[in-house]
Formats: C-alpha cells, structure tokens, sequence
C-alpha cells in the first residue's frame, strides 16, 4: 500500500508551501470556497507528521474542486462542501497513476452556503 497524497487547494497552499520548504509557513491569504481547507498557516504541532509521513501532495483549482462538488452530487446524489469534494477532486487529478487500483473515498461534510452551491452548480466557480 502507498502512501496517500493530501489535496490542498491552490488558493490556500500553507501546508503545501510548508511542506516543500521544509518549515511551517504562513501566508498573506487564503482564497479558496473550500472552507476546511482555508488555512493560512502550517502548524507546528502537526508539521513534523506532515514530514514524516507523507510522500505527495496534490494542489486542485477551484475550477477542479467546484467540478468536483458537482461530479459526487451528480453521481452520488450527496452535497459534498469543497474540503469533501477535494478527494474526489485528487481521484480525478491521480487517475492515471490509480489506473487499476482499488481506492475508497469517504465524504464527511456538507457543510456549504446556499450561495456557495448556487454559484458552484451554475458553473460560476
């Protein structure tokens, strides 16, 4: 078994930017409407895991967590917020190294704005 990427998104990459340089980072801002996944900041306390445990990460648009969200409704009938949809956004980015493999995602959150959705499904994100 392998290890398991996190998915950061573009407009937020702390934890990313963390990880690559070495040290916990901060930055000016994070922009992204997946809210579990705005940090600004890598944490100390959780930076060395980080370090040690994992070998990759994926960084997905907004355009690609916005299709994302749109792809688990779609398919699986359940509103999955931006931070959900993001490991589904990772599946889609991997799919050519995951070719064959068998791989699980869970979705744990709903937790999105009426106005959020409304934009996300228009297409507007």
């Amino acid at each position: 078994m392998g290890s398991v990427p996190i998915v950061q998104a573009a407009g937020a990459p702390a934890i990313y930017e963390g990880w690559r340089a070495g040290r916990p980072v901060t930055l000016e801002t994070a922009t992204t409407f997946a809210d579990g996944l705005a940090t600004r900041s890598c944490y100390e306390p959780t930076f060395e895991a980080l370090r040690t445990g994992l070998r990759d990460f994926v960084v997905a648009s907004e355009a690609e967590l916005a299709d994302a969200v749109r792809l688990v409704l779609r398919t699986t009938h359940n509103l999955a917020e931006g931070a959900v949809a993001a490991s589904s956004a990772g599946l889609r980015l991997l799919r050519e190294r995951l070719t064959g493999r068998k791989v699980a995602v869970i979705l744990s959150g709903s937790n999105i704005d009426a106005e959020t959705l409304r934009q996300v499904i228009n297409g507007n994100r």
